[in-house]
């Protein structure tokens, strides 16, 4: 198991879906981890979860976190930037 950390800042109350994405050093994905929350004005950690399987290559995994405003399929839209990490798998 792993954890990703995302810190968020909002200058309002806003409901908002965070969405974490994860791909081994072999460009192979690990998952898509999420979550609805109601942020509060100023910052705000989410930790989510994600399993990594044993045969998942080692070395840089790419991280991608996006938050929206409820799932795209329901309409959501972007309320940020994607970001991307970088994080070591061994």
């Amino acid at each position: 198991m792993g954890y990703v950390k995302v810190v968020l800042t909002s200058s309002v109350n806003t409901q908002s879906l965070v969405t974490v994405n994860i791909f081994d050093s072999d460009v192979s994905s690990l998952g898509t981890a999420s979550a609805q929350y109601t942020l509060s004005p100023g910052q705000s950690e989410v930790i989510l979860p994600y399993y990594v399987p044993s045969q998942s290559g080692t070395g840089l995994a790419s991280v991608y976190a996006n938050v929206f405003s409820d799932w795209p399929n329901k309409g959501g839209t972007s309320q940020s930037h994607e970001q991307s990490y970088f994080v070591g798998l061994e």
